[in-house]
């Protein structure tokens, strides 16, 4: 599982969130200026769960919370605590430990992050449901405990 706040700034062309390129790639990132969140993955061969978003809702100036699973049976993907996209999909998962990966690029080289990236997670497992839901609300609530504290510090 992969889980980030994101708070993008432009989502023109194609935005890595987290990459690994390699022959087991991995990635987590905006898409076709901004109209999909894909996590991609190499299982029983490279395939990527494409889930259709509306860019406008991620340019509002607010964190989002965006996450994806791939669980042995299906690849899914979440935003806002809410899951989006979801592909059926078995075989051995394959991972490169010895090839780098990039957060908010694809090598270091292209496809910046424009934007803000915070809390940045890999997980081992695959998260349930309710648990990037619960990651959601606890990030939701740190974020507006925040606000309330510059609130008062101003007034």
């Amino acid at each position: 599982s992969i889980a980030a706040w994101t708070r993008p700034a432009d989502l023109g062309g194609f935005r890595e969130i987290l990459r690994q390129e390699c022959g087991a790639r991995i990635l987590f990132s905006f898409q076709e200026n901004g109209v999909i969140l894909s996590f991609g993955l190499n299982a029983g061969g490279y395939v990527e769960c494409d889930a259709p978003i509306d860019p406008a809702r991620l340019l509002d100036g607010d964190w989002h919370h965006c996450a994806a699973a791939f669980d042995g049976a299906a690849m899914r993907v979440y935003l806002d605590g809410a899951r989006i996209g979801e592909l059926a999909r078995t075989g051995p998962l394959a991972l490169d430990p010895s090839a780098p990966a990039f957060i908010g690029s694809s090598s270091g080289k292209s496809e910046h992050f424009q934007g803000a990236l915070d809390d940045l997670r890999v997980y081992a497992d695959a998260l349930a449901a309710d648990e990037i839901a619960q990651l959601h609300r606890a990030g939701r609530a740190r974020l507006e405990e925040r606000a309330r504290a510059a609130e008062r510090a101003l007034a």
